[in-house]
């Protein structure tokens, strides 16, 4: 599964290194609390087949675990997988607390607290019910930290490098639109 975060990556490291390779300009090395559970009696590729039903199962499964850890929801990253369904949470700790602070937090959320919260949510929510078989449930979940590169997307588009060395194609659509007023 480390292969879907490689994507996000703008220099090619390896995933999962546990010492962070020297950043390119624009990128900043981050920790992040890693939250690995399965909602049970779900089917996968149902769900994968109703785009606003996935949407509407991960917006709810990235509020649910936003709350119950304290930050924005836009600090969570969801990515769902097949095997019942697979629910992979990356939290990225606020700028008020640190990965172990954050991972300390989480783990000492009551047993089931979480699971209870996600089931709750996820029984209200409307179309889920005719991709249900049996009960639907969410696994205790498994607490890990890891090592995230980060680009900052403000600062990549300034930052000149090999592949941005053709400006001029970049200049011209902007010169057309100059001509015409």
């Amino acid at each position: 599964s480390s292969d879907v975060c490689s994507s996000d990556l703008r220099a090619p490291t390896a995933a999962g290194n546990s010492t962070p390779a020297p950043t390119a300009a624009g990128t900043v090395t981050k920790t992040v609390v890693v939250i690995e559970t399965t909602v049970q009696g779900v089917d996968f590729t149902a769900l994968s087949n109703n785009v606003s039903l996935m949407a509407s199962f991960k917006g709810m499964m990235q509020n649910g675990i936003a709350t119950a850890a304290g930050v924005p929801a836009a600090n969570v990253k969801i990515v769902l997988s097949a095997g019942s369904v697979k629910v992979k949470a990356e939290i990225t700790p606020t700028a008020t607390m640190t990965a172990a602070s954050l991972s300390t937090k989480v783990k000492a959320l009551p047993a089931g607290t979480l699971a209870t919260a996600l089931v709750g949510a996820l029984t209200n929510l409307p179309g889920l019910a005719a991709i249900t078989t049996g009960t639907l449930s969410v696994t205790a979940p498994v607490f890990t930290t890891k090592t995230v590169t980060i680009v900052a997307s403000t600062t990549a588009a300034a930052t000149p490098t090999d592949e941005s060395t053709s400006g001029a194609t970049d200049v011209k659509p902007a010169d057309r639109k100059s001509t015409r007023l």
